[in-house]
């Protein structure tokens, strides 16, 4: 039901319920990650989302206020509720009750005495921290009283009150004397009016909040707060026989039957309505069955109060000239008659309520297992003062029997640690409550490890506001204000989604409806809900005008009207369970018929549908039949159908922002850099100088992954540009984009000579330099909100890419422990070298790539020179357009992280996909095609389909890498990123495909992993071709690359040529050793490879399946 995200945001889902037709996810955050990346997984922490999502940060002041008020006495006192007042009911009751017991004693008498000072004592404690938390926090006195659950506990109050009064009436007026009788009557009318203040109030709050309840989610508490008058008339009947004169008692017997007509004839009300609750929706769950109870306490309380002052009527009335003297025994027949009519209605109310919880065995602990025992209670005092007034030992006996049982009652309901159960689907308000309280326990332990929260539930669930509000309150211990957390529930996202579409002109064309089946009529567009059953019609029609009344949950100004933008709502009739239990045929007729309903009644004018039950995920086709059927095939192919559970992954992943820093090391990787960041500006929008262009309104990006925002709004890239020598850095900063750079993150080496393509010298300036290099990544760094992990782009066979690059590596690991670094990392051409001592530097570089990167991705000179040479017809290729291949892969690669969906778009979980192992982590690139908007000179291809592209890619002549495969050679995994026009059943088709025909040769002792993503493609290029591909690869075959580095490796040492000038440089100033140790690491890797290919690798092999 709810899922959940860690910074990473792959999603998981704790279900509600014993099936899953209502709650839809998908891998959960601790399933994804490989095992060598599992440290590295950004720490969660929280941030006050209890808020409006575009609140800021709290500051210092605030995060310690928060920080201070949850824990200690402050975090008791704060988290204090009404509830705790019916405490001080069963208790008083109890002790009231062992005061009357007919076959009574002095040791019992003792023992409610003991009860009653015990209740005394709590009811003290419990109004004094009311009153600290209403005073230190006099904004929760609103909230709790607009709560539809704690407000009705404000009659307890009373009612607890009353239980103390009448025991000081009842024991301490006969042995203090009268001055305490005055004091019992003081305090008797301070109760009473309390009591009138509840029992009026409730029902006005009912009616004139604006808040919405439905009958399916009435309990019986809602008798709590009107039957505070009728227990404050019992203690008025109480008292008035001991007050010092008759006048007195005779006022106080008639103020008390007031109190006690106010509530019976509220009570009788509410009892009406809960029976026709109970007669059309069944007994209440088991978690609240004790609730059915608590109609006992108007019946016996009422009884008892009715007789009681009819026996105070007979004894003052006539000791009055008020009234007729002969009155007090009419009051008294007509009350003993009323209470035997009460006694019998509760006699059979109890037993069916007996029954219906002897039926639950063991009932969970809450506290309204309190307010449960006083109806009990009463209802056995009324038998009592009954047995006495008759007399009659049938109601004696009948009395003992009641409060026997209520003592047995009381280990049935104790705490048994067996949690609320969930239900099969949600298919009412009241349902979603009993769901939240099933998730809530399981999710409290989850919140500091998660970023973020989507409820799968769509209807306005409760638990959205509770998990808001947990996470809005920050760790004790915590020193330094935690980052923000999220939650929102797929109906809240679905809602956002539709107002943001009908308020873009980009996404909806109102000139194309015009004029369409509605005379000409303007087209005001709007959105509707098909959901299940009858009863969510009713629900949402409620609740999305209450959504769309708080505009700025949309980031819309409050003065605009969003209502008239809701088209309502139609249903299938089904439940979330039979969605997938009845016939498809059946299930997908009554999803057209519903959307027909739906548009035809918004005159045609529906723009947007949202799928209203997490269930409908991947029904969108009927929905889209029923557009079709309504509107004609043009305009029924454009309304958009949202999905919720999309759209609220979606929301969270972009609130969650994950960043990625970018160190470009040495020649190279600036060159690359520079092509990579003018790439993902065109692909934004971004111009030259760091600006959104005007054109670009469509939204749905995430740019904050590699930009930030500067305080004039322009894009800046988080990017640290580093070289020993100033050429390539001077060449960007006078380049057409330098100024989307931060000046402060260029770095250049003070004597600005390079490193000689020598990987020592390079690696020794790293020891110099590394204060200036890594104030500038730590400001970065700081600067992001959730920081995923770095992306360095470096070459290995020179000096600065190579030995910098190395030693930036090896800090990076101990500085940032938990973040991911992935490299771009450019090896050379084996077969063509242009420096002499590229091997050397290789090898070396690839010792820390091995060691301190979680993940490298491997290109060639050789193979970016061959596809030059084939794909764009130039045989000498300029630095500038292999720098331009590779760029175009690292765009592709980030596609899933900068326009998110709902699996792939962090960091984490595209490695966990290609990398099982940590010790394989060496990955390989293939892209199809090379189109003019991607590289200059690029030839034309003329057919492009999902199939095509993917077969494409598995072509070695469109790696970027110079392998040579072996027969024994494979595939570890494979993660293609498509995009254009490719549709779910074209991919599964493919891979199907692809699986068929053996077109790819997978690893023995595993599936046969195949990932496919089809992110949004940027609507501001052009788009040459239907689709097109990336595949990233991880394959054994990668290790005959690493064989040449070290054969050549191997032959230069032999001769120990151009070997002084490295034994300059610190790392070699002990000897050679370091090449040694660089060639072992280098030797295990390939090794490592090689025994991936055999079934022995992981304890056997298996069967070859699709992943």
């Amino acid at each position: 039901m709810p899922t959940y995200c860690d910074q990473a945001c792959p999603s998981g889902t704790a279900d509600s319920s014993h099936t899953s037709q209502e709650d839809t996810g998908v891998e959960s955050g601790d399933s994804i990650a490989p095992e060598g990346n599992a440290d590295k997984r950004c720490e969660g922490s929280g941030e006050d989302s209890g808020r409006d999502p575009e609140s800021q940060l709290a500051d210092g002041e605030e995060y310690e206020e928060l920080a201070k008020n949850d824990r200690g006495w402050r975090k008791i006192v704060r988290n204090f509720t009404p509830s705790w007042f019916t405490v001080n009911m069963g208790t008083g009751i109890v002790s009231i009750l062992l005061f009357n017991l007919p076959y009574n004693g002095t040791w019992l008498y003792w023992i409610s005495v003991g009860i009653f000072g015990l209740n005394t004592v709590l009811f003290t404690i419990f109004l004094a921290i009311s009153i600290l938390r209403y005073a230190l926090w006099p904004g929760i006195w609103r909230v709790m009283l607009q709560h539809p659950v704690q407000s009705l506990f404000i009659g307890t109050f009373p009612m607890g009150f009353s239980t103390v009064v009448s025991m000081i009436a009842l024991v301490c007026s006969p042995a203090w004397g009268s001055w305490v009788q005055i004091v019992a009557w003081a305090l008797w009318i301070v109760d009473s009016v309390i009591s009138v203040v509840c029992a009026v109030g409730f029902p006005f709050m009912l009616m004139a909040s604006g808040r919405q309840s439905d009958l399916p989610s009435m309990t019986a508490a809602w008798l709590l707060p009107v039957v505070s008058t009728i227990v404050a008339a019992s203690t008025g009947a109480i008292v008035a026989e001991n007050l010092p004169t008759p006048q007195l008692s005779l006022w106080t017997i008639i103020a008390s039957y007031l109190l006690w007509g106010l509530g019976m004839l509220f009570s009788m009300i509410i009892l009406a309505v809960y029976f026709e609750r109970l007669a059309l929706h069944k007994l209440p769950p088991k978690s609240v069955i004790v609730s059915t109870c608590i109609p006992l306490g108007p019946m016996g309380q009422g009884g008892f109060v009715i007789l009681k002052l009819g026996v105070g009527a007979r004894k003052f009335f006539p000791l009055n000239k008020t009234l007729d003297p002969a009155a007090g025994g009419v009051f008294y027949a007509v009350g003993f008659m009323f209470a035997l009519m009460l006694w019998g209605f509760g006699f059979m109310w109890m037993l069916s309520a007996i029954i219906s919880i002897a039926k639950c065995k063991r009932i969970p602990f809450t506290m309204g297992w309190w307010a449960s025992i006083f109806p009990l209670g009463v209802y056995a005092n009324c038998t009592i003062l009954m047995a006495v007034e008759m007399p009659s030992q049938f109601f004696k006996v009948v009395s003992t029997v009641c409060i026997i049982l209520l003592f047995k009652f009381e280990p049935s309901l104790g705490p048994d640690g067996e949690e609320i159960r969930g239900i099969p689907s949600i298919n009412s308000s009241a349902d979603s409550s009993l769901s939240a309280l099933h998730c809530l326990p399981h999710l409290k332990p989850l919140i500091p490890k998660y970023d973020a929260f989507l409820v799968a539930c769509y209807s306005a669930h409760p638990l959205v506001g509770m998990l808001n509000e947990l996470v809005s309150i920050a760790p004790a211990e915590a020193m330094t204000p935690p980052k923000r957390k999220y939650v929102t529930g797929i109906f809240e996202a679905s809602v956002s989604k539709s107002i943001s579409l009908l308020r873009s002109t980009s996404s909806i064309d109102s000139s194309a409806h015009s004029g369409e089946g509605d005379g000409g009529a303007e087209f005001k567009p709007s959105f509707g809900i098909i959901s299940t059953g009858e009863v969510w019609k009713d629900i949402f029609a409620r609740a999305v005008p209450e959504l769309l009344r708080r505009p700025s949950d949309f980031s819309i100004d409050d003065n605009v009207d969003l209502e008239p933008l809701f088209a309502g709502v139609e249903t299938t009739g089904l439940s979330a369970v039979e969605l997938h239990t009845r016939p498809a045929e059946e299930v997908e007729t009554r999803m057209v018929e519903a959307t027909e309903r739906l548009i035809n009644r918004a005159g045609k004018q529906v723009a947007a549908i949202c799928l209203g039950c997490a269930g409908m995920a991947g029904m969108d086709r009927a929905v889209r039949q029923g557009c079709i059927r309504a509107l004609g095939p043009l305009q029924g192919e454009k309304v958009v159908i949202v999905d919720g559970v999309v759209a609220g992954v979606e929301q969270l992943v972009k609130q969650c922002k994950l960043e990625i820093i970018t160190i470009q090391a040495g020649q190279c990787g600036n060159n690359v850099g520079s092509q990579f960041w003018q790439q993902l500006c065109l692909e934004h929008g971004i111009n030259k100088d760091g600006n959104l262009a005007e054109f670009a309104t469509e939204g749905g990006d995430r740019k904050d992954v590699f930009f930030y925002q500067s305080d004039d709004t322009r894009y800046i890239p988080r990017a640290i540009l580093l070289d020993l020598e100033p050429r390539v850095l001077n060449t960007i900063q006078t380049g057409a984009y330098r100024n989307i750079y931060n000046p402060e993150n260029f770095f250049i080496g003070r004597q600005g000579i390079g490193a000689g393509n020598n990987w020592a010298a390079g690696y020794a300036a790293g020891e110099i330099v590394q204060e200036e290099v890594f104030d500038m990544i730590d400001r970065e760094a700081d600067g992001s909100d959730s920081l995923e992990g770095f992306m360095l782009l470096h070459s290995i066979a020179g000096g600065t890419g190579s030995g910098l690059g190395s030693y930036i590596l090896e800090r990076m690991n101990d500085r940032f422990p938990k973040k991911l670094i992935q490299t771009y990392s450019v090896f050379p051409d084996t077969q063509a070298a242009d420096v002499v001592v590229n091997p050397y530097n290789s090898l070396l570089a690839m010792r820390r790539l091995t060691q301190n990167a979680d993940s490298v991705v491997v290109v060639d000179n050789g193979a970016l020179s061959r596809i030059a040479a084939d794909r764009l017809h130039v045989q000498e290729p300029s630095f500038q357009q292999t720098n331009q291949l590779v760029s175009t892969v690292m765009s592709a690669s980030t596609t899933t992280l900068r326009y998110p969906g709902y699996m792939h778009n962090d960091l984490v979980s595209i490695l966990a996909n290609l990398i099982p192992d940590p010790r394989t982590r060496f990955l390989i690139t293939s892209y199809t095609p090379f189109t003019g908007d991607n590289v200059e000179q690029a030839k034309t291809i003329r057919k492009t389909t999902v199939l095509d592209v993917m077969r494409r890619l598995l072509q070695p002549k469109n790696r970027m890498v110079s392998i040579t495969p072996s027969k024994s050679s494979c595939y570890i995994s494979i993660f293609n990123i498509i995009q254009g026009e490719a549709a779910q059943t074209d991919v599964d088709k493919s891979i199907l495909r692809i699986r068929e025909r053996r077109l790819a040769t997978f690893i023995p002792w595993g599936p046969a992993s195949i990932h496919v993503a089809v992110p949004k493609r940027s609507p501001y290029l052009p788009n040459t071709h239907r689709v097109s591909g990336l595949m990233l690869a991880n394959h054994t075959s990668v290790a005959t690359l690493f064989k040449r580095i070290v054969s050549q490796y191997d032959r230069l040492r032999k001769r120990n040529a151009f070997l002084e000038q490295y034994k300059k440089e610190a790392p070699f100033a002990d000897g050679l050793g370091e090449f040694d140790e660089a060639r072992a690491v280098v030797m295990d890797l390939i090794a490592e490879y090689e025994s991936a290919e055999r079934p022995d690798y992981a304890g056997g092999g298996a069967d070859i399946e699709e992943s």
